[in-house]
């Protein structure tokens, strides 16, 4: 077999080829390198972004928690609420009726008094002459007496 030599200028061409290869390789990882930085600080950013997102939903749940709450009491305080205002209608409905039944009881008192203040004026009426009579013959019948007496 035949040997090939190498020249000068096929040996500085290899020569070349490989440090260029290097360097190429040399970039290539040092480009990973600031790559795979880059890909941690990233996922780090994402992580601390992720706990902040969390940290954030937990304060929103509890701020919902809490509206849900507070409206679920005003909710309960507005329907007891609405049972005072009911039983103070009833009430005020039964007063008013209570009043209605006072007035009506009052009108046929005062029917009655009429009524009654007639009847007595009636027999004012008519006890007037008997009772003139009356007074009369008393006063007679006092004399009478009296004459009797004297004679």
């Amino acid at each position: 077999m035949k040997e090939k030599k190498e020249t000068l200028g096929e040996f500085l061409g290899k020569g070349k080829q490989i440090f260029l290869g290097k360097m190429m390789m040399d970039m290539k990882r040092e480009e990973t390198l600031r790559l795979t930085e880059f890909i941690i600080n990233e996922e780090e950013t994402i992580n601390e972004h992720e706990a902040d997102f969390r940290e954030h939903v937990k304060f929103s749940n509890q701020f919902i928690q809490d509206l849900n709450r507070d409206a679920e009491k005003t909710i309960n305080e507005s329907k007891e609420k609405m049972k005072e205002i009911n039983k103070e209608h009833i009430l005020i409905a039964q007063l008013e009726q209570n009043i209605r039944s006072l007035e009506s009881q009052i009108k046929k008192k005062e029917e009655d008094k009429e009524t009654y203040e007639t009847y007595k004026k009636f027999f004012y009426e008519l006890y007037e002459p008997v009772r003139e009579r009356y007074f009369l013959m008393e006063m007679l019948n006092i004399s009478n007496i009296g004459n009797q007496g004297t004679t």
